[in-house]
């Protein structure tokens, strides 16, 4: 017959379960501090002082209105920078790769910019998807790479020191829309997305973010590319919740908000910042009431913009590629020392205070806005 275990075992392995439970504890590396402790992150060999031009690198697929929209901006920024001397007397160079085609193409394209066109930083990564191929190149190519929209949570789980969002995620969104509308007394919820990947974690942020505080989600749905949504409509109005949660592009999702509309629901509307990239309050207006948690203030843009007509994105990637120039001119031409100084920023550009948090997120909160006669005002 087995003995019995003596108490010094208990003790011992109570000991062993302790110290297991202070590792789970603690939490990621903070490479703010620690610093990325690469050495021969440069690619070897290369003669920095002969150099012409720095180059930055640009991925995004071109064919969409934001990937396009992001190399629009990271152009302008350029264009911007070396108006003010550049790298101190060197132009900078955006380098752009086109990331349509099959999935994985992104990959392919940052490490042709890491390897083959020796940029100094990467701006790009349009969504979630991108931005994760983008992390798995990073991590081996140690070259900094910033997503100027995606807002996908999971892209920071992997805490790879070299990857940096900067807009807020998704589940920041949907905590503050839906603290807005418990404020308002409202406790049920409908959750309606589109069909992809961007859409259904999103969605899961929403459900998440609503059973934290308490409310009950009446239906989740998602749309297909072509859903004429007639019918989610008349599901939606049919549970009578008391907000309806949206996360997709803006064209689908000012369909959806029409038909909801026409069908003759009238509560609340509460959108995910892809939902007004557009930033046209104009066109949501008709939607009312509708918050959107936007990743800027879009009713205090610069007065150098004038009244040129631009999607939220163009802005994002404007500051995006001024945050990685003015991180490269501060560091050097070194990609560890850049992106030590990107870690540690704290960015005074012309949408405000940018600085990231230890796993290379943003730590800008999302600003609440709803569409008013003269366009966007703040929520209170």
């Amino acid at each position: 017959m087995a003995s019995r275990p003596s108490r010094v075992v208990f003790e011992a392995l109570a000991a062993l379960c302790a110290c297991a439970a202070v590792a789970v504890a603690r939490p990621y590396s903070d490479f703010r501090t620690l610093g990325a402790g690469f050495q021969q992150a440069t690619p070897t060999g290369l003669d920095t002082a002969s150099l012409s031009c720095v180059r930055i690198g640009v991925f995004a697929p071109l064919s969409s209105p934001d990937g396009a929209t992001i190399v629009e901006g990271v152009l302008r920024a350029v264009s911007v920078k070396n108006a003010s001397g550049g790298y101190f007397g060197k132009p900078f160079e955006a380098v752009v790769q086109n990331t349509d085609g099959a999935w994985g193409v992104a990959a392919k394209k940052v490490v042709a910019l890491a390897y083959d066109e020796t940029v100094w930083g990467i701006v790009g990564g349009v969504d979630g998807h991108q931005t994760h191929l983008a992390e798995l190149i990073a991590a081996k190519a140690w070259v900094p790479i910033l997503s100027p929209w995606a807002s996908d949570l999971t892209v920071d789980y992997a805490n790879v020191p070299w990857v940096f969002r900067t807009v807020p995620d998704d589940l920041s969104q949907a905590s503050s829309l839906v603290d807005y509308a418990r404020s308002r007394g409202i406790s049920t919820y409908a959750v309606i997305t589109e069909g992809s990947r961007e859409g259904t974690i999103a969605g899961n942020r929403f459900i998440h973010a609503i059973g934290a505080v308490g409310g009950s989600v009446a239906i989740a749905r998602e749309w297909a590319a072509n859903d004429s949504f007639v019918h989610l409509a008349a599901l939606v109005r049919d549970a009578a919740p008391g907000a309806v949660a949206i996360w997709g592009n803006d064209q689908a999702s000012a369909r959806f908000s029409a038909a909801l509309r026409r069908i003759g629901y009238h509560g609340l509307l509460l959108a995910g910042a892809p939902c007004v990239s557009h930033m046209d309050a104009r066109r949501v207006a008709p939607f009312s009431p509708f918050v959107t948690a936007a990743p800027f203030d879009f009713s205090v843009l610069p007065h150098a913009w004038g009244n040129e007509p631009r999607r939220a994105v163009f802005y994002s990637s404007f500051e995006t590629a001024n945050l990685l120039m003015s991180a490269i001119c501060q560091a050097g031409l070194d990609r560890g020392r850049i992106r030590d100084a990107i870690s540690k920023t704290r960015f005074n550009g012309v949408l405000g205070h940018t600085s990231f948090d230890s796993l290379g997120g943003t730590e800008h909160a999302p600003v609440l806005l709803q569409p008013a006669d003269d366009g966007w005002k703040r929520v209170d």
